[in-house]
């Protein structure tokens, strides 16, 4: 039965041949198989959800929906968009009813949690001085705390360099011991 289903005798060449939409059928029947370019909007929300099914990562979901809407002719295209947007389908006909109740609830606890907190508070209130009214915009800056001078900290294990750099030559004249500099000049005259 499957040989007959999936293949046909092809009239010029006396040979069986596979069409490729039966193949694709077939792998379709994969619940995992996810190598195909969608050409409706069926197909691409059956491509997105195998996808999901295999194990879609949260951060690839927007590669995969372009990816399904690749195929898509723009009707098509329209019917895709409005399923990623509400998969439990479209809300154009239903009448929405204002939910109030649940706000007035909420109110209600949120006020009887703030009282509840004042009158377990009173006693710390009067006890705590009053913080000043002062607007930061308008406050001059004082500038920062004094800081203490900064000193070196030599270790043991510090080794002075024996010459400075080259290009350090006015430094050298200041480091250098007075007996190194006669010597020095000794040896030029």
């Amino acid at each position: 039965m499957f040989h007959r289903i999936c293949k046909k005798r092809d009239p010029k060449t006396k040979r069986i041949k596979t069409t490729k939409y039966l193949k694709m059928e077939i792998w379709k029947a994969d619940p995992t198989f996810t190598n195909f370019v969608p050409k409706t909007a069926v197909e691409a929300v059956d491509r997105f959800t195998r996808c999901q099914r295999n194990g879609l990562r949260p951060m690839l979901v927007p590669e995969c929906l372009i990816s399904c809407a690749k195929g898509l002719d723009e009707t098509q295209l329209d019917l895709f968009e409005a399923w990623i947007i509400n998969p439990n389908g479209s809300l154009d006909g239903v009448e929405l009813v204002e939910q109030t109740e649940i706000c007035a609830a909420n109110d209600k606890i949120f006020e009887e949690n703030a009282a509840r907190i004042d009158r377990h508070c009173s006693h710390w209130s009067k006890n705590l001085p009053l913080v000043p009214d002062v607007d930061d915009e308008k406050k001059e800056p004082t500038g920062l705390p004094p800081m203490p001078r900064m000193r070196r900290q030599v270790t043991s294990d510090y080794v002075r360099p024996e010459s400075p750099p080259p290009s350090d030559q006015s430094s050298e004249a200041l480091e250098t011991p007075p007996e190194a500099s006669s010597a020095s000049l000794s040896l030029l005259s």
